[in-house]
């Protein structure tokens, strides 16, 4: 080596001695890197921050990146080395004392030689943890009501428009309610205004902490809140229905005494609701419709829920009233069964099936083709089943000690919730054994509805049923999805043709030419073929023609309270 090559040599290594000196002393992270990308030195509050003392740092900045950050980071780097362009990213990397992840902001540039070619890149990653959480203060403030740290109208636009796009995509209904709280001046001009926030922060909490995850909660601002429900139903009476008990929910928990400046305070609301389904409407004018509804609240009375379509209104408000009848119904026995029986090809009575009637004085004319759907769409079905079943078994239990009534068969239908509630079959044999009935004088009617959710959890159910000794029946057979279909995979002992067939014939061809090929696979496969809603003796006749033996209709009678049953029964074995 020449003492020219020596001497600069050797003035490299002194000023690299000198740069590390300075980059120690920088209060921020200083790295060099080879022409490759490989990372050659970091400085020491590097090694702080890590808790490291190393001699290859090329591997140790990876390991400290956030799981997210990784990929970005690392693409972003292969980028500017095979490019020699500047690189320049924000990350998260792990600071070892704290255990937590800090932003860091990293600037890296290449030094080239006289030819142009990179020969070194240097540095500088700048800790900027406190910038990140100062934007993020100043976002949540934009976008957070101050006083309860719910959405306010800004952010609510974002989340009304996202539970829009939620309900195209879905295909449920959503809806918009605004709530304003009655009289609220009243608190503000007598109690002052820093007791109208307490009382406008209780409220808050109340309803943040009534509602699902997946709803929203915001503050318009002053004594006004926006409640946002997605996914609350496949139809409009059905979303209505739920956002109706939704709101008279709120109506309840604001309607309890909050605690004002150590005393109670009573205050009630009024709420204005709009449905939506997809993105129809503008939000603006959901809003506008919800508080439309809100006013019309407020000129009822106040203390009440609307609706903005009076339609919807009037028929959510009925079936919210066959709803608390229902309930009060069940606890007063104000239901009953009638017994619609069932013949042979003489006529002779074989059976009968349950039928639910109501007695209510102001629902005994409200047929069960409307207020079982809303029972179903609540979930009083379920207590409503068991007390149709119960009442069936001890008729069963009392005809069984008469020989005139001991061989009579029993249908009862069970719901589709009922039937998938996790302990039917327990509540089923329970009910069989407290009564003493023999089991093979019950049958079950399900529909396919019953069946469409679960088949081989269905299969399953009716196994276990039939090992008891219960007959199985499926009901409505020939309008379902795909009842032919069915036959194979379920061990029925029954079908029961449905009523909209037997009304068409004997002048449809088509509807004759459909019964007669289910009643012959029916017979077939082994299963017994009941036709239900026969009102004349045409239909009669033209049934018996295609090879049905049993039957139900009002041509032989109508549903009977258990007394009258047993009079047409023995009128029927005298004549």
């Amino acid at each position: 080596m020449s003492v020219n090559e020596w001497s600069g040599t050797e003035a490299l290594e002194i000023a690299e001695q000198r740069f590390r000196e300075f980059a120690d002393a920088m209060p921020h992270i200083i790295w060099t890197a080879r022409a490759d990308g490989t990372i050659d030195y970091v400085n020491q509050v590097y090694r702080d921050f890590v808790q490291r003392d190393l001699d290859v740092p090329s591997q140790s900045w990876i390991d400290i990146l956030h799981p997210d950050d990784v990929t970005p980071t690392l693409s972003a780097w292969q980028h500017a080395v095979a490019t020699g362009t500047e690189y320049s990213i924000e990350f998260r990397a792990l600071h070892h004392t704290s255990g937590k992840y800090r932003w860091l902001a990293v600037r890296g540039k290449p030094v080239r030689d006289e030819a142009g070619n990179i020969r070194k890149w240097y540095g500088i990653c700048t800790d900027i943890q406190s910038v990140k959480e100062a934007q993020s203060e100043i976002q949540r403030l934009a976008n957070l009501d101050q006083l309860t740290g719910l959405p306010n109208r800004r952010l609510l636009q974002d989340r009304l428009e996202h539970a829009m796009r939620v309900s195209s995509r879905n295909q449920q209904w959503g809806a918009v309610m605004l709530i304003d709280l009655d009289n609220f001046k009243l608190v503000n001009d007598t109690q002052g205004h820093s007791q109208g926030d307490v009382l406008i922060q209780q409220v808050a909490q109340r309803l943040a902490r009534y509602l699902r995850g997946s709803d929203t909660v915001a503050r318009l601002g002053g004594d006004e809140f926006i409640v946002i429900l997605e996914s609350i139903g496949h139809t409009s009476i059905e979303a209505g229905s739920r956002a109706a008990q939704t709101g008279e929910k709120i109506l309840a928990i604001l309607g309890e005494p909050f605690q004002l400046c150590n005393s109670q305070h009573s205050s009630t609301a009024s709420i204005g609701a709009s449905l939506f389904h997809g993105t129809q409407r503008p939000a603006e004018e959901l809003l506008k419709r919800a508080e439309a509804a809100m006013y019309q609240a407020k000129a009822a009375g106040r203390n009440l829920f609307c609706f903005y379509d009076p339609v919807m209104q009037s028929a959510i408000s009925k079936r919210m009233a066959i709803e608390d009848a229902i309930r009060h119904s069940l606890e007063h026995e104000l239901f009953t069964v009638h017994y619609q029986p069932q013949v042979d090809l003489h006529e002779r009575v074989i059976g009968a099936e349950a039928l639910l009637r109501w007695t209510h004085p102001d629902y005994r004319h409200v047929s069960p083709a409307e207020f079982i759907p809303v029972a179903e769409n609540s979930g009083q079905i379920l207590q409503l089943g068991q007390w149709v079943l119960q009442s069936a078994c001890e008729q069963l239990a009392a005809w069984a000690r008469h020989p005139a009534t001991a061989r009579l068969t029993l249908a009862v239908n069970v719901s589709a919730k009922q039937f998938r509630h996790p302990e039917f079959i327990h509540q089923v044999i329970g009910i069989i054994e407290t009564t003493g009935i023999h089991a093979g004088k019950l049958k079950l009617e399900i529909t396919e509805t019953a069946l469409i959710e679960n088949i081989s959890d269905a299969v399953d159910k009716i196994l276990v049923l039939k090992k008891h000794g219960i007959g199985m029946s499926l009901d409505d057979f020939g309008v379902g999805y795909s009842s032919l279909a069915y036959l194979c995979d379920l061990p029925l002992d029954q079908i029961k043709l449905d009523r909209s067939f037997i009304r068409r014939i004997p002048g449809s061809a088509k509807d004759m030419a459909i019964l007669q090929a289910m009643i012959m696979l029916g017979q077939k496969l082994g299963l017994t073929i009941v036709a239900e809603g026969v009102e004349s003796t045409q239909q009669l006749h033209a049934l018996t023609g295609i090879g049905c033996q049993h039957f139900q209709g009002f041509l032989f009678s109508k549903p009977l309270p258990a007394p009258d049953f047993a009079a047409y029964l023995q009128k029927s074995v005298a004549d």
